[in-house]
């Protein structure tokens, strides 16, 4: 339920011509778990994920939803070649916001991340300088932290709402130093599985 489709539906329907029609099973999906629940929050694609000449699409889909965009992007840590990273990251923002016949849609804010710590103040400076002038606003600047991907059980618990049957003294100081995502598509979650088995293995 929590797929509008899958990626290969996407694929299929934008190469048939079939946008209008894409983004019209997102709406309804998206409208039967809006009954369901208060706040909602919609995951688009990465820059990388998009099909060919769909550069658009999560802005096309946050129209039609009528929600405002967060971009979160973490150009800084692979800088295009000859560029800065806060050359690379204004770019990135470049070619995501909404232009055109779709610039009305609202771009609420952007989220840089996988800033290197020794140069956050000098990065966040910058890009926020950068985009305030184009009236965009920077939400936050995360460093590169693996402290920031680690939960407690308490928090993964609360999350599952589940029932804790013992050690609830430890919920607080035992971390979760690595979790998978239940929303990938199987094809998706057996290669991520069998990469991070392999990277152990490694290490």
């Amino acid at each position: 339920d929590m797929y509008g489709v899958t990626m290969r539906k996407a694929v299929y329907m934008l190469a048939h011509g079939e946008e209008d029609a894409l983004i019209q099973e997102v709406m309804q999906k998206f409208d039967v778990l809006h009954q369901k629940h208060d706040f909602i929050i919609v995951g688009g694609l990465n820059q990388s994920e998009m099909p060919a000449g769909a550069q658009d699409l999560n802005t096309k889909f946050a129209d039609a939803l009528n929600l405002p965009i967060i971009w979160s992007t973490d150009a800084a840590s692979f800088p295009r070649l000859g560029a800065s990273r806060v050359q690379t990251i204004l770019e990135e923002i470049e070619l995501v916001k909404p232009k055109g016949e779709l610039k009305h849609v609202p771009l609420a804010g952007v989220i840089p991340t996988e800033v290197p710590r020794e140069r956050m103040q000098r990065i966040s400076e910058k890009v926020t300088a950068a985009l305030e002038q184009q009236g965009i606003n920077t939400l936050a600047v995360l460093p590169v932290d693996p402290r920031i991907r680690i939960r407690t059980l308490r928090e993964v618990a609360n999350v599952l709402g589940a029932q804790v049957l013992c050690g609830h003294e430890q919920l607080d100081s035992n971390h979760v130093g690595k979790m998978i995502v239940g929303t990938l598509q199987v094809n998706d979650l057996l290669t991520l599985i069998s990469d991070r088995h392999a990277e152990e293995i490694k290490d």
